[in-house]
Order: C-alpha cells, then structure tokens, then sequence
C-alpha cells in the first residue's frame, strides 16, 4: 500500500493511503499515552455532536465533528499508537484549509509549508471561503461546533481546528472541527472565573473564531449562544463572549 503523508509536526504523522483515500491515520512516534488522551477527547466531542444533532440532523449536512475509531497500540513499540477517521478531502490538493473566518486574507498563511519536520495545510480567511460558502452562515455554524465541544461535551476546545473539505461518503462542502491533542476537560466545580478564562482562551488563541470587531461575530454568537442555551449554559457562554 501506497502511503500520502498529509500532516506531520512533534507529535508524529497524518496518512491516508491510495488504495482507501476516505480513510486518515493519526500516528504517534512517541508519548503513547498523549495520543490516547486526544482520542477520548476527541471521541467525547463527537458523541456531544451526535447526540446535539440527534433532533437536528439537517445540520449535519454542514457541519461534522467526525468519528474517532480504530485506537491501537504498536505491538512491538509501545510508544507508538494509532488511531483513524474519515480523511476530509481539501477542494484542491491533498492538504487541509483551516478555516481563519474571523481573520483577514493574508497570502502568507494561504499556503502549503513543508520543512523536514513539519507539513501544514493552507490557511484561508473570508475572501477565499466566500468563493465555496456564505460565510454569515459559515460563521453561525462555527459557533455551532465550537459551542457543542464548550457546552455540550464541557471541552475547552483549546487548538482544535477548524477545516472545510468533504469526505469519501458526503460530496457536499462541510465545516469540520478537529485535532483534539490540547483539549481538557473543564470542571463545572470551578469558579466560574477560571472557566470563562479558559474557554475565552480557546476562542482568542488562533482566528477561526471571528471577534466582536469582526463582522461575522454576530452570526458566530448567534450559533455558539444557541447551543449554550440547549445544553444549559447560556449565562456562562454570555460571560466567555464579554471575556472573547
């Protein structure tokens, strides 16, 4: 089998191979026990946006938080694991457009980087997304998504990930939310302080999230404080949008 490395950084790589291009693997070098954390993260978001989207479903042909399946360690190299999901395929090329709705067009992030270590996708701001999407609507369904893993699956959603592509099994343009490596729990035990710091943290640390000055932030609120709102938590999410 032919192997297409499509991510790689610290942590390890991201494949798919030719003869099963719908499926990608996530593969740790080192840290098992790192990876195996990201999977019960990432499988905890998934089944938030499952069951969120249970009564929902015509939203599911938009947005996706996918499946997380497979999880396996090496049986001779018990540091490295595996686990795989749906491969979402960029409209061109093999690596991924990260979504950067709340920031402006900027040509040096919208391009592939490739060192000896590292293999990132583009980064694509609203200029772009507008010739595949309406982005009002992609920005409500971003606030969707990262509203499910806030206070549905209680995540911090920290470095997750927002892409556009489609999968082998949907040929529609979806808005996906991925890579749960840095995602931790938040305790509803805390002061409610601390968790208003971190979950405004998750939104402020990179700009898929449109802020208040941009002009996508209504539609990104309007998403994220209607699923606060399902899964009990508007007054809290209110509060994450004043600190935001």
């Amino acid at each position: 089998m032919s192997k297409v490395i499509i991510g790689r950084g610290g942590f390890g790589e991201v494949y798919y191979y030719k003869d099963n291009p719908g499926i990608a693997y996530k593969e740790n070098h080192r840290r098992c026990h790192d990876l195996q954390k990201e999977y019960k993260m990432w499988n905890q978001a998934y089944r938030a946006f499952i069951k969120y989207t249970n009564s929902r479903k015509n939203l599911r042909k938009n947005i996706c938080i996918p499946r997380p399946s497979g999880w396996r360690k090496s049986p001779t190299n018990g540091e490295k694991c595996i686990f795989k999901t749906a491969r979402i395929i960029p409209l061109k090329g093999k690596y991924t457009w990260q979504a950067y709705i709340g920031n402006t067009d900027d040509p040096n992030l919208d391009k592939v980087v490739k060192t000896n270590n590292t293999i990132r996708g583009r980064y694509v701001g609203p200029n772009v997304l507008a010739k595949y999407f309406d982005v009002e609507k992609l920005a409500y369904e971003a606030g969707l998504l990262i509203g499910i893993v806030h206070y549905c699956a209680k995540l911090n959603g920290t470095d997750t990930e927002l892409v556009i592509g489609k999968t082998v099994s949907k040929k529609d343009l979806q808005l996906f939310l991925i890579d749960y490596d840095q995602v931790c729990p938040w305790n509803p035990e805390d002061p409610q302080s601390k968790i208003v710091r971190e979950l405004s943290w998750a939104l402020s640390a990179e700009p898929y999230w449109p802020t208040p000055e941009s002009p996508y932030h209504q539609s990104f609120r309007k998403g994220y404080l209607e699923v606060a709102q399902t899964c009990g938590y508007e007054d809290l999410a209110k509060k994450v949008l004043q600190d935001f």
